[in-house]
Order: structure tokens, then C-alpha cells, then sequence
């Protein structure tokens, strides 16, 4: 990660002394399971960045991911890293997240929301996907699973699921459509343009890299 976001800066004639403070360190050998947070949002402040969790007791937070096959994975805060330098500051995502072996490509947006009836943000995808892919497609280009992914926190309301556990709960968008704990897949022509999948995560789904 550090390689492309330094080639990220280069592109775009940012002056960055070093990007090293702004990527995650997976422990040896990856973990089958870990989730991030927003350090930047009110609601996660506090909250470690990086959690890691085992196959027994997957890791929980604002993004949740698997990892089954323990896939080696960089993960680069994004977003911190473009505050840290000069304004103006264009929207950002806020972590990219890429497997070593080239067979995952994530741009992550990670939102808490007050009310149920937020929209689903996206600006921040599609702005780094612009910035970053024209750097990062040569490498990236035969990726099979690229994805700009929105993971979302909504309040669990008594609509909901009113006797089901919370986790559960957490697992339903609304009382008339069921969604699977891998998210929903939606279109997004900027997105799928580049050949990238538009995912949604709510509450405690967890994104497969399978």
C-alpha cells in the first residue's frame, strides 16, 4: 500500500514527506476476520482502528470483513492521509484496501447514521475511484473482485425485528426486504464503468474476500 499511495501523491503533484503513518499492519500470519472504524467520525471516536478477531469470534466494528483464505491485505487510510496535506481537499473514501496476491481491490466508506432514512453516500467512492484508479489500474487491471463498498450504521428501531437478538437485528434493513450478510450489490454506472461493483453493508455484514 505504501508503494501505491505514494504513486497515488506523485500523480496528482502532492508533497507528502512519508505515507508509511497512514497504512494498517495486518499481523503474520492475516487474520481470518478484522473490521475497521472511522477515527474521524463522532460516533467511532475511540475505537481502535483496526480490530482483529479469529474464526470462533469474527472481529466487529464499523466494516466488517472476512478472511477466510488469510489472504495477505495493505490497507491505507485513505481519507487521513489526504487531510494531512494541503487544502483544497477534494472527497475521499476512507480506507483502500488491496490483496497482495491482486484478487481484491476495495475502496471503503464508512458511515453512522441518526436516522433510517439516510441515503446511501457515494460521492466519496466515486471521487477515489477517479483519483486513485488511473494510478492504480495498470497493476490492478486483471483484478477479478474489485469493489468500492459502503459500509453503514443505522439505529435498530422496534420495526426492525422486535424479538430477534440485536445482532440479528442489525442484519435487516427494513421489515419488507430481506438482505444476506454479504450485502446487496446495487448499479452505479460511474462505478461499474470502471469496472468496479458497488456494494452496501449494513450494521454487521460482513464483506467476504473470499
Amino acid at each position: 500500500m505504501t508503494s501505491l499511495l505514494t504513486q497515488v501523491i506523485s500523480t496528482h503533484g502532492w508533497s507528502c514527506p512519508s505515507v508509511s503513518g497512514f497504512v494498517l499492519s495486518l499481523p503474520t500470519p492475516p487474520p481470518p476476520s478484522f473490521s475497521l472504524n472511522d477515527p474521524a467520525s463522532h460516533a467511532t471516536q475511540g475505537f481502535p482502528c483496526l480490530n482483529i478477531g479469529t474464526s470462533l469470534t469474527p472481529s466487529q466494528g464499523t466494516a466488517n470483513f472476512d478472511n477466510i483464505r488469510q489472504r495477505h491485505i495493505e490497507i491505507g487510510t485513505y481519507e487521513a492521509l489526504v487531510q494531512s496535506l494541503p487544502p483544497p481537499y477534494g472527497k475521499s473514501c476512507d480506507y483502500i484496501l488491496f490483496t497482495q496476491d491482486c484478487s481484491h481491490f476495495v475502496f471503503a466508506e464508512l458511515k453512522v447514521f441518526k436516522s433510517r432514512k439516510n441515503k446511501n453516500p457515494r460521492a466519496q467512492l466515486r471521487q477515489s475511484l477517479r483519483d486513485v484508479w488511473s494510478t492504480a489500474s495498470s497493476r490492478f487491471s486483471n483484478c477479478p473482485n474489485k469493489w468500492c463498498c459502503l459500509f453503514k450504521r443505522i439505529p435498530v428501531t422496534v420495526n426492525t425485528a422486535p424479538s430477534i437478538t440485536a445482532v440479528s437485528a442489525f442484519n435487516s434493513m427494513n421489515t419488507l426486504t430481506a438482505v444476506s450478510q454479504s450485502g446487496i450489490k446495487t448499479a452505479d454506472a460511474d462505478m461499474n464503468a470502471s469496472s468496479f461493483e458497488f456494494w452496501v453493508f449494513t450494521n454487521d455484514q460482513r464483506c467476504q474476500l473470499n
